[in-house]
């Protein structure tokens, strides 16, 4: 369906409407730099150089959270990705097969290839520990309820209940940070906690950390007790159990690329722990290291923390000194993992485009049309999601000139909104859903201004009157009088008779301090609808 051409307005007539438009905007806003184009996007591009991986992802971080700008599959070689980013963002993500690297802003390059995979050969001290994190406090309850999950004098090896057989970190997606507390320990031999780490060429080098005699409370860090802060208790244990309620832990930094596991050495008194000498065993968390060929831990993932447990003594399977299998109940050593990490948001960076159509007689407050465009560049869709409509008159949405979503009218887009029915929407509250719009778009599509070139993704709007002609609303060229803005998708819009600088005092500032990027930071809720 496309729009008769009878209908346009002439161009002189356009023209003129411009012109009044033009000049009301610089009497209600100031001036105008020559070089604003009131679009908060702009390109960014990094050069990727993915290694042997085949597939690039980027993230944006902004206002606290991270959403997808890019993605290309079946790369081949450095890529440059090209993307619509936030004026204001605080750096990206660049994800190659499931591993990520931060780039900060003003960094142009981004490299995954072998070389740079940070395997650490030789250099075991790139895994920093840090032997005095924070601390963790638990309630008995949260205690108990793990530590009796591997139930003492059971054969648990086997994996019943909540086990599994191997832990480790391997690949992963940033570099990123592990706080480990010990929370609960009983057995009879001593015992060295500590962290493995393997290089390229699989050699293991070990780094001990917490030192322990279950049943007794000793656990100590460096040769000194773990925490002042540190308090047991047995009541209500039936094995006489040691339990902590607040513990300090240790931190690890580790570098993307990194492969490493926990450990226990076991000794059979304190003195050869002391000496390191005569010890009886080391039980890795991924069985294939261990001398049993068993797997000496089990864990349970838990939110963000993961609850990790070690069985001091050899496999029952192989039945090592006569021991009997009960032995093997994997509840000697527990520890708490927590991770801190960045969650990669896979939902596309939002841009919102809002309207105002005649601004030039009426009230400047540019929810005429407010529509939030969601994309991903690399991709071949792209999601139009109604958002208000201020406006009372029919309006036809288009891109690169021709009508979209089968040149169904915008109020329709509206959830219980007849065609034919211009109501406002969601003008003073949000009580409308928006029915989202899925339109494909050619590898071309982008929102931000390039070479003086507005866009907006193409995008443009007829906003008809009553007697039948229509005006088509455009994004502006630099230094031209905004009748539509594109904006991060957080933005939110102001309510009708607002106009936009009663809710964003800066407005004006923005208009004429070109690239002006903090204007949003100032608001006033009372013009802002909720």
């Amino acid at each position: 369906m496309a729009s008769c051409s009878e209908d346009v307005m002439e161009a002189p007539v356009q023209e003129e409407l411009k012109k009044d438009y033009a000049q009301s905007f610089v009497e209600a806003f100031g001036p105008i730099s020559r070089n604003q184009d009131f679009n908060f996007s702009e390109e960014a591009v990094i050069n990727v150089n993915p290694g042997a991986g085949t597939e690039i992802e980027v993230f944006c971080k902004r206002a606290g959270s991270t959403k997808q700008v890019a993605h290309y599959s079946d790369v081949k070689g450095t890529t440059a990705v090209s993307f619509a980013s936030p004026m204001d963002a605080e750096g990206y993500i660049v994800v190659v097969d499931g591993v990520a690297k931060e780039v900060a802003l003003g960094e142009t390059s981004v490299d995954f290839s072998a070389a740079s995979r940070n395997y650490l050969v030789d250099a075991v001290e790139d895994v920093v520990v840090k032997k005095e994190g924070d601390v963790l406090e638990m309630t008995k309850g949260e205690i108990v309820h793990f530590a009796e999950r591997p139930q003492q004098g059971h054969n648990n090896m086997q994996g019943h209940g909540w086990l599994h057989k191997d832990f480790s970190m391997l690949n992963v997606k940033e570099d990123s940070k592990l706080h480990v507390y010990p929370v609960f320990w009983y057995g009879q031999y001593y015992h060295v906690f500590g962290v493995y780490t393997v290089g390229a060429n699989g050699e293991v080098k070990k780094q001990p950390v917490f030192e322990s005699k279950s049943g007794t409370n000793d656990i100590t860090v460096a040769g000194k007790p773990l925490s002042t802060g540190m308090h047991s208790f047995d009541e209500n244990s039936s094995n006489g159990n040691h339990w902590i309620v607040a513990s300090q832990g240790f931190q690890i930094d580790y570098p993307v690329g990194t492969e490493f596991g926990f450990y226990i050495d076991v000794y059979e008194t304190a003195a050869d722990r002391a000496a390191r000498a005569n010890k009886k065993y080391t039980w890795y968390s991924e069985a294939d290291r261990n001398e049993d060929g068993s797997f000496h831990v089990g864990y349970q993932i838990d939110g963000d923390r993961t609850f990790l447990s070690f069985e001091e003594d050899y496999s029952a399977d192989k039945k090592k000194d006569n021991k009997n299998e009960s032995n093997c109940d994997i509840n000697d050593f527990m520890v708490v993992i927590e991770r801190e990490h960045i969650v990669l948001d896979n939902d596309p960076q939002p841009w919102v485009i809002a309207v105002e159509d005649f601004g030039a007689k009426d009230d400047w407050d540019f929810n005429d049309v407010v529509i939030s465009v969601g994309y991903v560049s690399g991709e071949t869709k792209a999601t139009l999601t109604p958002l208000a409509a201020g406006g009372i008159f029919k309006v036809e949405v288009l891109r690169d000139g021709k009508l979209i979503a089968e040149g169904k009218e915008f109020h329709s887009w509206f959830e219980g909104v007849q065609e034919g029915n211009y109501p406002m929407i969601n003008t003073t509250t949000i009580d409308k859903a928006g029915i989202p719009v899925e339109i494909e778009v050619p590898n071309t599509f982008r929102m931000y201004t390039c070479k003086g070139i507005e866009y907006m993704g193409g995008f443009s709007f007829n906003i008809y009157r009553t007697d039948g002609e229509y005006t088509t609303i455009t994004a502006p060229g630099q230094g031209e009088a905004p009748q539509m803005i594109c904006v991060p998708g957080t933005w939110e819009w102001t309510k009708e008779r607002s106009r936009i600088d009663w809710a964003y005092p800066n407005f004006g500032e923005w208009a004429e301090n070109y690239p002006e990027r903090t204007w949003l930071e100032t608001k006033n809720e009372l013009h802002i609808v909720k």
